[in-house]
């Protein structure tokens, strides 16, 4: 049985299976010992109205999206754009947005070709909360026609004490950029069992098969994490690749600054 696109307004209240359009707030603080600083995550889920029906299924659009909000107003300004990715000002924004591009399309279609639903699930957490740095992961799982969706990760890094995002440059000693790519491809070369000298041309994107280190990285208890999302360096059906670099393997690189930070979560 083909798939019809059917509007139905008032269908909602009786499809009990269906993404409920809501605003909450989980009220349970991630509190640790060491954080200087409170949060909780509140989630805002939208639906589109236009449903399409297959035999006993109905299914819509939805957009949900999870993110921290922090006991600090100027630390939520600063993370906005790392949560909201295309720019948009609130998440409602970004819900309203992505709900109003499925129905414009779907309109635009009157039921001809619409073979199915699309969505977009944002969910950002704090991986780290220490009293000198706060560690961000906003993964993003979105499906809007096509052979397949986008999966990616995105992370982001804050000093508290200066209120501003912390980079690579920011925790390195002068010059030691190419000191921290050498140990970086040392533990890539052994986690993905890949002798010394063996050329990375042949199954990695690297340009000219030469290793090199992103910008999307963050802080782990034990670790600094590097993340390779798909596409990046090997192909999607791949997936992401993480690297973990122990930051015992990093004192020699890190500055007075990433030493600091280091301490501040061991």
């Amino acid at each position: 049985m083909s798939r019809l696109l059917i509007y139905i307004p008032l269908l909602f209240s009786a499809c009990n299976n269906l993404p409920q359009a809501n605003t909450k707030t989980n009220t349970n603080l991630h509190l640790n010992t060491i954080d200087t600083i409170t949060y909780s995550y509140n989630t805002i889920s939208e639906h589109s109205e236009f449903f399409i029906a297959n035999e006993d299924i109905i299914d819509t659009t939805y957009f949900k999206i999870t993110y921290p909000i922090f006991s600090k107003d100027n630390l939520n300004d600063s993370i906005k754009k790392y949560i909201l990715i295309d720019g948009e000002n609130t998440p409602a924004e970004a819900a309203q947005s992505f709900i109003d591009g499925y129905d414009e399309f779907a309109s635009d279609l009157q039921g001809n070709g619409i073979h199915g639903t699309w969505f977009k699930d944002v969910n950002s957490q704090v991986i780290l909360n220490t009293p000198m740095l706060i560690s961000l992961a906003t993964q993003v799982n979105e499906y809007s026609g096509g052979a397949h969706g986008q999966h990616y990760t995105l992370y982001a890094n804050f000093d508290l004490h200066r209120n501003q995002t912390i980079i690579l440059e920011d925790i390195l000693q002068k010059d030691k950029l190419k000191e921290l790519t050498a140990i970086a491809e040392k533990h890539f070369r052994k986690q993905e069992n890949i002798y010394e000298k063996e050329s990375l041309s042949k199954d990695f994107f690297f340009e000219d098969g030469i290793f090199t280190l992103n910008d999307n990285f963050g802080f782990t208890k034990n670790s600094l994490i590097i993340y390779y999302n798909e596409y990046e360096i090997r192909p999607y059906a791949d997936g992401p690749t993480i690297l973990e670099i122990p930051y015992k393997d990093l004192k020699d690189v890190f500055n007075i600054r990433g030493q600091e930070f280091v301490k501040s979560i061991l």
